[in-house]
């Protein structure tokens, strides 16, 4: 998320004194790079032929330092977590992310979620929260002819997402954070992922991640609060996959979340109630918000 690569990177900065770096590997130096070549950093599988530009580095007393920071952030009874990096995050964001970080730095790898099975077939994509919409809407699916769409070549799939070939990208849309609605090739349904990942291969192409957020997405149309004006706001209705979650997620146009405005939508002679909790996630043209649903007959 824009917002927590903006943390992230002050997080680096503070803590960069602390990392270690030598020329030879070790338990605690996980990590290698070749100043010599124009590469990004790996983790290192196994130690490598030592060379004139080969570097290894680790978190180092990184790790504590985040450890501790998170420790307190926890023990803290403030809803929001000041990091002492200028600008207080939500307390749950914070610890996830400082929890994201500690996995990532540690010297063992962390495990996957999801075991990736390779495969050789076509994705239609549609980026952003209105053509996500647009595709899954079926009171405009007769207008919606797939012009918009792209063709992406899917490599790999797991039960959370997918890593795709990207040839060409209509226009300069395509970053971590991205909003999409995806249709698996033979398929007549939608799914909606974000882009966690993007490695560009060239000047037209990258591979990207793909974490899928909703195999079963569903347009809903939401009145705010107790309003009176009858205008609506159509989102997108992220629902869990498995038991029902604590909160559910709403994906909705910039600014119409708001702390203490309930959500609300009639469906089937039922009144869902949406309560606020918080802001999961960001996008350029999307906010995803969490929020606790109640039901009621009408």
């Amino acid at each position: 998320l824009p917002a927590q690569l903006e943390i992230t990177e002050k997080l680096l900065a503070q803590y960069a004194p602390l990392l270690e770096l030598a020329p030879a590997g070790g338990e605690d130096l996980p990590f290698w790079t070749d100043v010599q070549r124009p590469m990004v950093p790996l983790r290192a599988s196994r130690l490598l032929q030592p060379g004139p530009g080969v570097r290894y580095f680790g978190a180092g007393r990184a790790l504590a330092g985040l450890a501790s920071l998170q420790e307190r952030v926890r023990a803290s009874p403030a809803l929001q977590a000041d990091l002492g990096l200028g600008a207080p995050m939500e307390r749950e964001d914070a610890l996830e992310l400082i929890g994201h970080l500690r996995k990532c730095w540690s010297p063992q790898a962390p495990e996957r979620r999801h075991r990736r099975h390779a495969v050789k077939s076509r994705l239609g994509v549609v980026n952003g929260l209105a053509g996500a919409i647009e595709a899954l809407d079926q009171e405009s699916s007769l207008s919606f002819d797939g012009g918009g769409a792209e063709n992406w070549v899917v490599e790999n799939v797991s039960a959370g997402g997918f890593g795709a070939l990207v040839t060409q990208t209509k226009g300069d849309w395509l970053r971590v954070g991205a909003l999409l609605a995806l249709q698996p090739e033979g398929g007549s349904n939608w799914l909606v992922g974000v882009v966690r990942r993007v490695h560009r291969t060239s000047g037209a192409q990258a591979r990207v991640g793909i974490e899928t957020l909703a195999k079963s997405p569903q347009i809903v149309r939401l009145s705010l609060g107790a309003s009176v004006s009858g205008a609506l706001e159509t989102g997108l209705l992220l629902r869990a996959d498995g038991p029902a979650a604590a909160e559910m997620r709403i994906a909705l146009r910039p600014g119409v979340f708001a702390p203490g405005l309930n959500l609300e939508s009639r469906v089937g002679g039922r009144q869902h109630i949406y309560m606020p909790a918080r802001i999961g996630e960001r996008g350029d043209d999307y906010e995803i918000g969490r929020f606790r649903e109640m039901v009621r007959d009408e």
